[in-house]
């Protein structure tokens, strides 16, 4: 019996990566996020055993996920501080701006 190899894909709808497990038979996936079916066009990593690729998977996805918090709170809160800027005086901005910061 041949090894199972196990094969790191990305999801094209989400962008989380995913650890698989190679079929013989078919090249089509599940995403386990968003449940799109979609083919494997690029493999990222493989391996005989799962948990040696999962540390690659995981450090990707939280490196993502932190990525994607930074830029959804700075946009976010720009607007707010704009609006504070355009509504207060320097004083009342100076206690938010040393909130935030």
């Amino acid at each position: 019996m041949a090894p199972t190899i196990f094969i790191v894909v990305q999801c094209f709808q989400c962008s989380t990566m995913q650890v698989k497990q190679k079929k013989k038979s078919s090249n089509k996936w599940n995403c386990a996020v968003c449940n799109q079916k979609q083919s494997m066009t690029k493999v990222f990593a493989q391996g005989f055993m799962a948990k040696d690729i999962r540390a690659f998977v995981q450090s990707f996805n939280m490196s993502r996920k932190s990525i994607d918090e930074q830029s959804l709170s700075s946009e976010t809160l720009s607007p707010a501080l704009d609006d504070h800027i355009r509504d207060h005086d320097d004083e009342n901005f100076n206690c938010v701006h040393h909130i935030f910061n």
